[in-house]
């Protein structure tokens, strides 16, 4: 056989080759039917199983740590794992806050109808490892400590905006704290608690706050808003991966939740400004 005719079928094989492994599904980071996941900054996966237990696992995919009792309190609505030594979940039908440690092990659980907070709808850990919340009631933002006693708080939002926000995700990244309303936007506040904008992007879902950007998911696409330069991108679910039930997140990578399991890919490249 010529060296010519040779040479052209294997560029042949190998383009074949590369167009069938984007045609792949990558491989499941961990395999199973699952509710619910995040992912901290250093990769270690927290997974709700259906079993009700919620699960650490290292990047490798290696089990860590279980925790239990994630019903004891009632319904869980949002957990925070921006600091991987101190984990926050979140209870409102109990007005419930627990904090677990790097294992998974309860530290402190703060009860909030103890404090007089009886309608909060937000919540995050704070850059110095306090906890903010949202009291929906009395239109206040606040950080407490973890015996519930409140440091700081805003004004009642309603006497400086027409409709304050009615969030459903909060995070303080580096002392900027965000709250996200799928309605009216995204609010940003300093470190004291102070407003400071709102950007009216609404209906997205599984919203983060990573560093400059937020990010999430708008009308079955990935979505990313910088917030330092206002410039907008969207981004398209690879078609391959079937069943999308959630997505994190992280920087330059993307965390997938399906039927199977979670898969973790690099972001997929803009497709549109």
């Amino acid at each position: 056989m010529r060296p010519e005719l040779i040479a052209w079928i294997l560029t042949l094989c190998v383009a074949c080759g590369q167009r069938a492994a984007a045609q792949t599904p990558a491989p499941h980071l961990l395999s199973g039917d699952f509710q619910h996941f995040d992912v901290d900054n250093l990769g270690n996966l927290y997974v709700l199983t259906r079993g009700h237990q919620l699960r650490k696992y290292s990047p490798r995919g290696d089990s860590v740590g279980v925790f239990n009792d994630v019903v004891k309190y009632g319904r869980l609505r949002a957990m925070d794992v921006s600091n991987p030594m101190r984990i926050l979940l979140f209870y409102p039908d109990f007005g419930t806050i627990l904090l677990l440690d790097r294992m998974l092990k309860p530290l402190d659980a703060i009860d909030l109808r103890r404090t007089s907070m009886l309608q909060v709808s937000a919540v995050a850990t704070s850059y110095d490892n306090q906890c903010w919340v949202y009291d929906e009631q009395e239109a206040r933002l606040r950080k407490i400590d973890a015996q519930g006693r409140v440091l700081l708080e805003s004004p009642d939002l309603r006497m400086i905006m027409d409709e304050p926000p009615a969030p459903v995700y909060m995070s303080d990244q580096q002392g900027t704290v965000s709250l996200y309303d799928p309605v009216r936007g995204l609010y940003r506040f300093d470190q004291y608690g102070a407003f400071r904008q709102r950007i009216p992007v609404a209906d997205w879902s599984d919203v983060r706050v990573s560093g400059a950007l937020f990010e999430g998911v708008r009308e079955g696409g990935m979505i990313r808003y910088d917030l330092k330069t206002g410039r907008t991108g969207q981004y398209a679910i690879p078609p391959e991966i079937r069943g999308v039930r959630q997505l994190v997140f992280q920087t330059g990578i993307v965390y997938i939740l399906n039927s199977e399991g979670i898969l973790r890919i690099v972001h997929p490249a803009e497709t549109t400004h």
